[in-house]
């Protein structure tokens, strides 16, 4: 005679504990994005700043 399988069950606790760990990995992938973007962005704007200053020192020195 085959032995029933006992069925899993998801038990309030452990639906909320999934859906918090859930929430949490959510969390850290968005800081993480979020972080290299701003660093990104301030990389991309340094950048200007600095191609910016040598355009001016090299018109100033033409003129």
């Amino acid at each position: 005679m085959p032995r029933k399988r006992k069925k899993l069950l998801l038990l309030p606790e452990r639906i909320t504990m999934c859906e918090r760990l859930a929430s949490r990995c959510a969390n850290a992938v968005y800081d993480v994005w979020r972080w290299r973007w701003r660093r990104a962005k301030e990389q991309a704007e340094q950048a200007e700043g600095a191609n910016l200053v040598e355009v001016t020192a090299w018109v100033t020195s033409i003129s």
